[in-house]
């Protein structure tokens, strides 16, 4: 028995067998290359956008810290304009207090004025926007008490005053002192101070 070996038919199948392993090989070849080329194109995006990220986050920190700042600047601004507001308002219920008290203190007692070491003296003043005053006075001597009395009701005093009127008439003991209360209403002032 002789055995025959066609070595062409071997040959073709082997031939076949062996493209078909050269198109495999060429296929994972390719396949590598494109992941490999899709690894570094993802790569690529991915530090664009984690740029983009730290690009937009400092972005967010600088946004807030200037709406921070400007969050102070407008408590600033507000407080200020409420204590604009209250300096207005002041200002247009603001009588002169200090040009009225020293009108009423002249008028009511012109001879104590000038006179430190008096026998009467101012207390107690309230004056109100519409011009109204209490006056509280004191007078430590009897001769001081009657000069005050005939002086208020000296008809001089219409000319600063538009009324006054004597509210009440008390005598301390111990030590003596004579406390009147003068109401009324002062006419207004025409030099500011």
């Amino acid at each position: 028995m002789t055995k025959r070996i066609n070595l062409l038919l071997k040959r073709k199948d082997y031939i076949r067998k062996e493209l078909i392993f050269n198109r495999l090989r060429l296929t994972t070849y390719m396949l590598g290359l494109l992941t490999l080329l899709i690894l570094i194109g993802l790569y690529f995006i991915n530090s664009r956008t984690d740029g983009e990220y730290v690009r937009l986050l400092s972005a967010k920190e600088f946004i807030l810290k200037q709406l921070i700042d400007k969050k102070n600047e407008e408590k600033k601004l507000i407080t200020f304009v409420e204590k604009s507001d209250f300096y207005n308002k002041t200002v247009k219920s603001d009588i002169n207090f200090q040009s009225y008290y020293y009108r009423i203190q002249e008028s009511l007692l012109p001879a104590v004025s000038g006179d430190a070491s008096s026998s009467a003296s101012i207390v107690n003043i309230s004056l109100d926007n519409k011009r109204l005053f209490k006056s509280v006075i004191r007078v430590n001597t009897d001769t001081a008490l009657l000069e005050l009395l005939r002086h208020v009701e000296d008809s001089k005093l219409q000319n600063t005053f538009e009324d006054l009127a004597l509210e009440s008439f008390s005598i301390k003991i111990n030590p003596t002192y004579y406390e009147i209360v003068l109401t009324g209403i002062i006419k207004e002032s025409e030099k500011k101070i």
